[in-house]
């Protein structure tokens, strides 16, 4: 009884999951979702009622069935971005055939013609005209040849909104910070920067507490396409006012795609700087410490594959293996960057060349002298303060001494050879000499940035 209890429980929980996943799914799907309507009419203008649209995914192959009413007026809901076949085949009607593209949140407007003969004749429509937009609200769309073509210095999709999207301004960083070191600086029309929603496949992508940072960075290569919401957009959509950048990732298909990239830039092909150039060569012809061109090593490399999922079967007969096409997908990205980048020249002070052989002399100031509050200080008094050399002489203090274990100061400054520590030498030997004057190093100090990131997407078709 307790066995069959528990078994029922971990079903029930399980089933109440799968429900929860299905609901948030659906709500994600919705989020990015695109619509098709029109009216399927004859060449005569009439509307044709109760006519079949079929509205097939050529990547996947899955079919979604719009019945026309009695005016002809068909709708198509949800149906993921990608690249459509609407097809329609109707008595006494030529086969109609018409490939439509669809983005994230289109409401595209497809009317559809029949010409007059037999059903096994097929008219294709082939147009280059984009679709006009059956909604009224502000956008631009950055489409999936765009993502790949359009160059970027950092392959960061946020430098896109700079492409010239209407009505988007921004002072983005140079470089792709992630996780929550980033930062969305991006205005919309105006507004504030933290006013503007990001969605990855119709999920939220921003941190609730700042609103500038995003929760993900999805690759380059994972990005299919983005759209830019800037006015009069749906209510579902309502959570900010300024704007809103939904971004669809890529998907698997029937076929099996892959590819590999590396993307490399190098000091050696970049121009120095302006104030670096006009700092002159020393005397030998040698170029002054910190002026030479920044170090930069970019390496921004990875691969992606995807296609229908394939499982083995054990021991069911049949097929060795189990095939989701048409039914299930996969996509999958992987992205690594190695990044040494030279920052900002620096300058530091070292221990000069007298002083790695244990010679402060250059290093005594004034003469110290006891002050009215007990303290001791180079302001001239009365009573001059006097301590023991390694002479045993009475000699007057200097600031800078440099003093034994003993409490006496060497004489001259000067520290003997077996004085010095062979810890204290080792150690010296980590720092570099000076290049500047007599105890300064100046340098371009290497800033690292090693990432990876992957982007894993699963579709399935349960229709």
């Amino acid at each position: 009884m307790k066995r069959h209890f528990r078994t029922t429980s971990v079903l029930v929980v399980a089933a109440l999951c799968l429900c929860l996943g299905l609901s948030a799914a659906a709500f994600a799907q919705g989020e990015t979702a695109a619509t098709i309507t029109g009216r399927v009419m004859d060449s005569a203008g009439g509307v044709i009622p109760n006519a079949t649209v079929v509205i097939t995914d050529k990547a996947t192959g899955s079919e979604r069935r719009a019945q026309a009413d009695e005016n002809g007026t068909y709708t198509a809901r949800l149906l993921p971005p990608g690249t459509y076949t609407i097809s329609v085949a109707q008595t006494n009607f030529k086969k109609y055939l018409q490939e439509v593209g669809l983005s994230a949140k289109d409401r595209r407007l497809v009317d559809i013609v029949l010409e007059a003969g037999s059903v096994n004749e097929v008219v294709t429509v082939t147009s280059d005209i984009v679709g006009v937009q059956d909604s009224p609200t502000g956008q631009s769309l950055v489409n999936e040849r765009q993502v790949r073509e359009l160059p970027l210095v950092n392959r960061d999709f946020l430098k896109l909104l700079e492409s010239g999207i209407p009505g988007v301004s921004s002072d983005l960083a140079d470089e792709t910070s992630l996780g929550l070191t980033n930062r969305t600086s991006v205005s919309i029309n105006g507004t504030r920067r933290n006013g503007i929603n990001f969605l990855v496949d119709g999920v939220n992508n921003v941190d609730g507490g700042s609103n500038i940072t995003l929760l993900t960075t999805p690759t380059i290569d994972s990005v299919r396409e983005f759209k830019v919401l800037t006015s009069n957009y749906t209510a579902e959509l309502g959570r900010s006012a300024s704007g809103v950048v939904t971004l669809v990732t890529k998907g698997g298909g029937n076929d099996f795609h892959g590819s590999l990239y590396e993307f490399a830039r190098h000091d050696r092909f970049n121009a120095n700087t302006f104030f670096n150039k006009r700092v002159p060569r020393r005397a030998d012809g040698s170029i002054a410490p910190g002026t030479a061109t920044p170090r930069l090593r970019y390496n921004n490399f990875g691969g992606t594959f995807s296609g229908p999922v394939m499982l083995p079967r054990f021991g069911e007969g049949g097929s060795a293996h189990w095939s989701g096409r048409n039914k299930t997908f996969f996509f999958f990205s992987q992205e690594f960057r190695r990044i040494r980048r030279g920052t900002t020249a620096a300058t530091a002070n070292v221990p000069s060349l007298a002083q790695r052989g244990g010679d402060f002399s250059a290093n005594l100031g004034l003469p110290l002298y006891l002050q009215a509050n007990g303290t001791s200080g180079t302001a001239v008094t009365a009573t001059p303060l006097f301590v023991t050399d390694t002479n045993s002489a009475a000699i007057q203090a200097r600031a800078g001494m440099v003093f034994n274990t003993a409490g006496r100061a060497y004489a001259g400054n000067l520290i003997p050879g077996a004085d010095i520590s062979p810890l204290a030498l080792a150690f010296l030997s980590a720092y570099p000499q000076p290049n500047i004057g007599t105890n300064q190093f100046t340098f371009t100090s290497v800033a690292l940035q090693n990432t990876r990131q992957e982007v894993v997407r699963i579709d399935h078709n349960f229709n």
